[in-house]
């Protein structure tokens, strides 16, 4: 349930989904405005809440580890984004001891096992911070029939786990990559109903087992030297990735000798720090605005393509609606493109758009893009409002051309949170897109992103491998949209 900031009133309830398709079933109504609070929680994904006999199944546990009630909190389909937004509610309950088991609907929908393992640790952390005792079980994800072509990711995830693990003396990792398989590590279609969810006996025989021994802290990962060197790298990269819009490859050529000067002396900070701790309490904001004296290739794409020099094709609704263009902000509306001279061939942009009409985002975002004879070609990024939120890619082929031109959607993601007015990022490198919510990006850096596209998919088209950034717009439906930032290593002219 829901943690309210105010107290409720009235005798009526409602009911919220963030998708559609959502069932509600066994509805209760308390006596009271009382939160249940119980000393230990499980919570997760579908393998939590279809554990039908989680109770009988945990019986004398909870008083075997100094907690007197148990409650399951599971939300089949949920990942760990939305858990992030349920913080406060899994804090509501007072938990003792948290059983937490997440992961393989995020790694299935595409997520970056780091971005998958950050989220984890964020979400405990604000348990942590609410509840200064609590402790919690992190389950690992546990290979299944119906997700074979995911194991290298479920690997790499749960070895992100162990690293947590041994990060704070009260996350405890209990081992269940291998748990439904046989001695060779293939998963056992005996022990699943579905290829997916495991059976009743399943959860008996393999997870009580293994979730016993984790709460006697047996089977712990070391904290052995490697663990810490590569957790120090990882948060090292998350630092540069937060910096990366202040580095020499977002500037014009003329202005990248003297900021290299200054953010060579973020990149020593950096480097200095000898534990993850002291790479996150850097503070850059010194050297952060002495580079924003100079301009950037945001101020100078902004210009650009708010000026008259840029490659283009347009109607006068567009001409007239990109003229009231500022600070950055493209006003949109009418039909029509415009590309930035300098072409690149590496991309890392962050990017903002507004569409109010609760449809397909009517404008977009040009990545190596040319002009062609007859229009336009290349990659545009945009998003979906309507009933789902999404953000696209479409390959690009002579749009805005003659009648072989093409717009063909060949990937995204599903965003679980309203896409407008969010800040996201693109990174285009070695033939695909890299998408991230900023604020994930940030936290985790380069490693986190939440969906990979394929440029070619899956080798249909040719790849696109540099080109400029633009915008495209094709209604009547005035947007704005925002580039905030982008850097390119490989400027070619």
């Amino acid at each position: 349930y829901a943690k309210c900031e105010y107290d409720p009133a009235g005798d009526g309830f409602g009911l919220f989904s963030e998708t559609r398709n959502t069932r509600f079933y066994d509805t209760e109504i308390s006596e009271t405005a009382e939160y249940e609070k119980y000393d230990m929680l499980l919570f997760g994904h579908s393998y939590m809440e279809l554990w039908k006999n989680w109770d009988t199944d945990l019986a004398g546990i909870p008083e075997e580890f100094g907690c007197d009630s148990i409650m399951n909190i599971g939300i089949g389909g949920s990942k760990a984004g939305q858990w992030l937004n349920l913080t406060e509610t899994i804090s509501s309950y007072e938990p003792k001891i948290g059983i937490f088991w997440i992961g393989i609907n995020e790694l299935a929908g595409g997520m970056s096992p780091a971005l998958a393992a950050s989220q984890v640790e964020r979400i405990l952390l604000a348990v942590r911070n609410d509840l200064p005792e609590f402790k919690c079980i992190v389950l690992s994800c546990s290979k299944c029939p119906s997700r074979t072509e995911w194991e290298k990711q479920i690997a790499d995830f749960n070895n992100r786990l162990k690293i947590l693990a041994s990060s704070y003396d009260w996350i405890l990792y209990a081992e269940a990559e291998n748990a439904f398989c046989n001695a060779r590590g293939v998963p056992m279609e005996s022990y699943f109903t579905d290829r997916l969810h495991p059976t009743s006996a399943a959860y008996k025989a393999k997870i009580i087992p293994i979730l016993r021994s984790a709460l006697k802290g047996f089977n712990q990962p070391d904290s052995d030297p490697s663990s810490v060197a590569e957790s120090l790298e990882s948060v090292k990269a998350s630092a540069y990735s937060m910096i990366a819009d202040y580095s020499p490859s977002a500037f014009a050529p003329q202005y990248q000798e003297s900021v290299q000067k200054i953010y060579g002396k973020m990149a020593e900070k950096i480097e200095g720090a000898k534990t993850a701790a002291e790479v996150k309490n850097l503070d850059f904001s010194s050297e952060i605005a002495e580079i924003k004296k100079y301009p950037s290739f945001t101020t100078n794409l902004f210009e650009e393509l708010t000026g008259t020099k840029s490659k283009r094709y347009e109607t006068a609704a567009f001409t007239n609606t990109i003229r009231k263009s500022k600070d950055n902000v493209y006003s949109l509306g009418g039909c029509g493109w415009r590309l930035s001279d300098e072409t690149f061939k590496t991309l890392n942009i962050s990017f903002r758009m507004s569409d109010k009409s609760n449809n397909v985002g009517a404008s977009g975002i040009l990545v190596n893009a040319t002009k062609t004879a007859g229009g336009v070609s290349g990659y545009l990024i945009n998003y979906v409002t309507k009933n789902s939120n999404y953000i696209q890619v479409f390959y690009v082929n002579n749009y805005y051309g003659t009648s072989t031109e093409t717009l063909k959607y060949i990937g995204g993601w599903v965003v679980p949170f309203d896409v407008r007015d969010k800040v996201f990022r693109a990174i285009v490198e070695d033939g695909y897109i890299y998408l991230y919510n900023e604020e994930d990006y940030m936290y985790s850096g380069k490693d986190a992103y939440s969906a990979r596209v394929d440029l070619t998919n899956k080798g249909t088209y040719a790849l696109f491998s540099e080109g400029s950034v633009g915008i495209l717009h094709w209604n009547d439906v005035t947007v704005q949209t925002e580039i905030i930032s982008f850097s390119s290593p490989e400027l070619l002219k």
